[in-house]
C-alpha cells in the first residue's frame, strides 16, 4: 500500500507550519546544534515571504524547492 500523497504547499504559512513542526521535534529529540539548521530554514522562508508581498504560488513553490 502506497502512502497518501503529500498535500501541496501553496502558501508561505504552510511552509512555516511545516518548518515549525520539524523544529519542535528537533528541540524535543535532538541537540541544539542539530536543530540550528531548521532555524535557518525558517529564516530563509520568512525572508522569501517578505520579498514576495503578493505571496504568489509560483514563488512559494520555488522557495519549497530551494528548501528541499
Amino acid at each position: 500500500m502506497a502512502p497518501s500523497p503529500v498535500p501541496p504547499c501553496t502558501f508561505y504559512f504552510d511552509l512555516l507550519s511545516s518548518v515549525q513542526g520539524l523544529t519542535s521535534f528537533a528541540n524535543a529529540h535532538w541537540y541544539e546544534s542539530m536543530a540550528h539548521v531548521l532555524y535557518r530554514v525558517g529564516d530563509f522562508v520568512t525572508a522569501n515571504m517578505g520579498a514576495d508581498p503578493a505571496h504568489t504560488s509560483k514563488h512559494v513553490t520555488r522557495t519549497l524547492h530551494e528548501v528541499n
